[in-house]
């Protein structure tokens, strides 16, 4: 009991007033201190900038995952493996006649599945001069042309000329989006 009169008992009072006193203001303090308009003004301000960073961010992922899209759709084919093999077939003896090659003959290798994509090997000869057989290397190896050179083996036809017999492995990539070919590693022929 708080009693202010008798001497005795001012002392422990005194300390027990004290006491609720400052249990009364750190009670205020915590209470205010995490109401304060200031300090949620700047939490929910640093809340909106944070969104609008992560806006931003997805944004520009979203720009950069159509971009790669666009970059594999131009360098892969989609469709069925026999359809594939006959548009590379025209696209291969399109480029031969183009460089002054004779094209001697495109054979399809077995298909392979690696993880998501599909690739689907040729193996094209072709006889002609060394520096057309090279530009016809070249031209096969560039984007546009949606096949990749992964072997080339040049070998003289004639001692005494530049003729040359060239096999050339050649690749098509499979768009990863198409529908798959086979559950299984290796893919049948596919021509």
């Amino acid at each position: 009991m708080i009693n202010f009169r008798d001497r005795q008992d001012m002392l422990p009072s005194l300390i027990t007033v004290s006491a609720i006193v400052v249990l009364a203001g750190t009670l205020a303090f915590g209470i205010y201190n995490n109401t304060h308009p200031l300090s949620s003004t700047k939490a929910v301000a640093d809340a909106k900038r944070d969104l609008r960073m992560t806006k931003t961010n997805i944004g520009k992922a979203i720009e950069a995952i159509a971009e790669k899209n666009k970059a594999i759709d131009a360098a892969t084919w989609s469709g069925k493996p026999q359809e594939i093999g006959t548009q590379v077939l025209k696209q291969v003896t399109a480029l031969a006649k183009k460089n002054g090659v004779k094209l001697g003959n495109v054979r399809p290798q077995r298909g392979i599945n690696v993880d998501a994509l599909t690739t689907l090997p040729y193996l094209v000869t072709v006889q002609g001069s060394y520096p057309a057989v090279l530009a016809f290397e070249r031209e096969i190896d560039q984007l546009g042309n949606r096949l990749a050179v992964n072997l080339i083996q040049i070998s003289a036809s004639d001692a005494n000329s530049d003729q040359v017999t060239a096999n050339i492995g050649v690749v098509a990539y499979l768009n990863p989006n198409g529908p798959p070919l086979s559950s299984s590693k290796d893919v049948t022929s596919h021509a």
